[in-house]
């Protein structure tokens, strides 16, 4: 896998097992690929990739995410959050992108992450959104 900015090659761990089941605290410095099931806290360092397999219930910090299974809970992403066409996220997220494809699904709150000037904070709404295709 290469990194989408430098074109330098990036980790990723891939967890699978479709009756496996995860729960804790999870630091991940690089990329993860996930086809199981994954609850508690996950902080990535990379991109988090859910597989159509995979559901994670979790309070989850990351660059990017890409959903294509289940996602419930609260994520701060740096980057982009991509909700596929089978994607289902319910929950909070803060994201500087959010892209839903046709097909895919979103409950919950979206607040966009700016870069504002530290001397003058910008007062962004939240809004409520349920969306589906």
């Amino acid at each position: 896998m290469r990194s989408q900015l430098s074109g330098a090659p990036v980790t990723l761990l891939s967890v699978t097992g479709q009756s496996a089941k995860l729960r804790g605290k999870f630091d991940i410095t690089d990329s993860v690929h996930v086809e199981c099931e994954i609850g508690g806290e996950l902080n990535v360092g990379g991109q988090l990739v859910i597989g159509e397999h995979g559901a994670v219930n979790a309070t989850v910090r990351t660059v990017d995410a890409i959903i294509h299974g289940v996602y419930e809970g609260d994520m701060v992403a740096t980057g982009t959050i991509e909700i596929s066409i089978t994607g289902k996220v319910t929950g909070n997220v803060e994201t500087d992108s959010l892209v839903i494809a046709k097909g895919g699904f979103f409950n919950g709150t979206v607040t966009k992450k700016t870069h504002a000037a530290a001397t003058a904070p910008e007062y962004v709404p939240t809004e409520r959104v349920a969306i589906s295709f």
